[in-house]
């Protein structure tokens, strides 16, 4: 299926509508036709991966075969607040790399935050604590996240809830991953500045050895920003 904007969406999923825009690809809300369940559906053209892989002599910082293999894992898991993997391939038809995930109702941590402003304690609690557990399950499995922000803390209806304003916040996007112990490329950092552990902002000649305390230091970013609304500073550097 051709969207309005040009891009090639597999026919499997019906209805797409375009929710952002990622690294080489872009991510559509649709439905499945398989399952009958609405999805978000992170497509690239798959000879634009591989041309950017070529082009570089080395491998993208954001992997879609790898944030696969992550989310099947954490399917397998089952931690319902970190996002797993409902479908994937490549489509023949539109020469496509797919991930297929479920969709999130309530938008994102960002977006709460930006229209609400700082959360109150009780409410924040409950959130940070969805998120942490995410954040743990990934850990368990060997993997760590590297790119923990408010953008990638997506929310929706509490699934057991009693109550439809109920939220529950699932961690999300897995393609800047990596194996615990992986030591990244040399000046190539990984994450948003804001989030940044100031590890990885300052060692770029050999590259920073990839632990859980990355993603600790994010989270702790993410919880100053629940409760004031404002980051604590623009940059690792301003630490």
């Amino acid at each position: 299926m051709t969207t309005a904007s040009g891009d090639k969406v597999p026919s499997r999923f019906a209805n797409p509508t375009l929710l952002s825009n990622a690294l080489y690809g872009k991510v559509y809300r649709a439905v499945d036709q398989v399952t009958g369940t609405d999805v978000a559906v992170k497509v690239a053209p798959r000879d634009r991966v591989r041309r950017r892989v070529s082009a570089t002599g080395t491998a993208l910082l954001e992997d879609m075969d790898r944030e696969a293999a992550i989310m099947r894992l954490l399917g397998v898991s089952d931690c319902r607040n970190a996002l797993a993997l409902t479908a994937d391939g490549v489509d023949d038809a539109t020469s496509s790399r797919y991930i297929a995930m479920p969709f999130c109702d309530r938008g994102d941590l960002f977006g709460l935050i930006e229209t609400e402003g700082p959360l109150s304690e009780a409410k924040a609690r409950i959130l940070f604590a969805d998120v942490v557990r995410g954040t743990q399950t990934l850990h368990k499995l060997g993997h760590i996240h590297r790119d923990i922000s408010l953008e990638n803390i997506f929310l929706r209806t509490k699934q057991d809830g009693n109550n439809e304003d109920e939220l529950e916040a699932v961690l999300a996007d897995f393609g800047l991953a990596r194996p615990v112990g992986y030591r990244g490329q040399a000046h190539r950092r990984a994450g948003k500045l804001g989030y940044m552990a100031p590890e990885m902002y300052a060692d770029l000649e050999s590259g920073v050895v990839t632990t859980e305390a990355l993603d600790v230091w994010s989270l702790g970013i993410v919880l100053f920003i629940m409760l004031t609304g404002l980051p604590p500073y623009a940059t690792p550097a301003q630490f």
